[in-house]
């Protein structure tokens, strides 16, 4: 996570992270103009990430006809984050190595 706030400076925002609540997903935001590229080059770089909201809830077939007024902050989310491997397997190396790519897709 030190990497991760270090990188905030550097045009990513991690996703506020609560002492006590069950964390089973690490997100990062980033632009969302940058987003398509950074993930390519982190999976090229053996970084596994994913959109787990590639579209706000409002927007989706199915749950469209429920939004009562658009959804701001939802949409800025679906375009802008990204999920960052988080494991208690993962070694210092590991975080290390997610980190670095990340802030070097973000200079490109």
């Amino acid at each position: 996570l030190k990497s991760a706030r270090r990188a905030q400076e550097k045009g990513v925002t991690l996703v506020p992270w609560e002492v006590g609540a069950v964390h089973h997903l690490l997100c990062v935001r980033v632009d969302a103009a940058k987003r398509d590229r950074v993930i390519d080059f982190l999976r090229g770089a053996g970084v596994e990430c994913g959109v787990h909201y590639p579209s706000d809830l409002s927007s989706q077939p199915a749950t469209s006809r429920f939004a009562r007024e658009p959804c701001p902050n939802a949409t800025a989310a679906a375009s802008t984050l990204i999920s960052l491997p988080m494991d208690p397997l993962m070694s210092n190396s590991d975080i290390e190595v997610s980190c670095r790519a990340l802030a070097t897709s973000l200079r490109r």
